[in-house]
């Protein structure tokens, strides 16, 4: 009697309605991963970057943010093939081994295909703006997702390779807007591919041991701790003089100067700090970003502030 009454009279529906549950987490699960894979961090960085290179060209808020859409596109396509070359040492890495790709949550071959449709898709996104940004563009995709993702196997001054899709993603935003390559360009281009390496350091620095057990023979791996800390020195105040050249080639105003001169003063004080072994590199990391963000923000709004005026 009590089983008869507890049995449901429409099971049947109770069942299909559960499949549709499944299927539909199966199907977040799988879009989860899909975004993942594109290291959206990363990305998302790249994106500020574009869009602070856009606005240096032409204050042009909704092109900007379409021209930043497709670098990011293209950028996520090429994380996507580097996730996909790069599971093997993944899986041995504490960093890296719970990624989709490396705890074979997702399908290699989808994922492969995935990361060519973005890339694709953000080349032609950007093609539509600038033939130029286009190419510089497509030599990011190449640089990061081959050339660099298997040269850093071989040797620790890969660092320098990897460099440059992470310096292009500015200038592209800027050559999109403009469809010119000049000074600026080449000063947006320096300003990220010197900060680069000593940002780079200070992560292989603080994950030495990940890098090690995998097998990848970076720059922290091979040489000295001092000798890190000197060549991270020498990279962090190198991209000092250009960020003053930017507000002259650049025509920013006063207000961008005297903040950016604060800023770095912030950063080389903290550089000091750090070379006193009083903050550790994952600080300096932290930093890093932060300094390199403020100084995209404060490009933009200068530049958006001073053309309402």
């Amino acid at each position: 009697m009590f089983r008869n009454k507890a049995l449901p009279y429409k099971c049947p529906f109770f069942g299909r309605e559960l499949r549709q549950i499944l299927l539909g987490l199966k199907f977040y699960i799988l879009i989860k991963h899909l975004i993942e894979i594109t290291k959206p961090g990363i990305t998302l960085w790249v994106g500020i970057t574009a869009f602070g290179g856009s606005i240096i060209a032409n204050v042009d808020i909704i092109k900007s943010l379409i021209i930043s859409f497709f670098v990011m596109v293209s950028a996520g396509g090429s994380a996507v093939l580097n996730n996909y070359f790069d599971r093997d040492i993944d899986r041995i890495m504490n960093r890296t081994k719970n990624r989709a790709l490396a705890s074979n949550k997702i399908n290699p071959k989808i994922a492969l295909i995935y990361g060519f449709l973005l890339c694709i898709l953000g080349l032609l996104g950007i093609l539509y703006f600038s033939f130029k940004a286009f190419i510089l563009d497509l030599i990011a995709i190449i640089s990061y997702s081959f050339v660099y993702t298997f040269l850093k196997r071989k040797t620790p001054f890969s660092i320098i390779i990897g460099s440059i899709p992470g310096a292009l993603p500015t200038s592209i935003g800027y050559i999109a807007m403009k469809n010119e390559i000049d000074i600026i360009a080449f000063s947006l281009f320096s300003l990220m591919f010197l900060w680069q390496p000593a940002h780079f350091i200070y992560l292989s620095l603080f994950l030495k041991d990940d890098y090690k057990n995998a097998k990848i023979p970076t720059i922290s791996v091979k040489y000295s701790y001092e000798y890190n800390k000197i060549l991270s020195f020498v990279y962090s105040f190198s991209i000092i003089p250009i960020t003053i050249a930017i507000y002259y080639i650049a025509n920013l105003s006063y207000g961008f100067l005297i903040f950016v001169l604060f800023l770095n003063l912030i950063w080389i004080t903290l550089n000091f700090i750090y070379w006193k072994s009083i903050i550790n590199e994952k600080l300096m990391f932290i930093f890093s970003n932060f300094y390199v963000l403020f100084i995209f923000s404060l490009i933009v709004l200068d530049k958006v502030i001073i053309h309402k005026l």
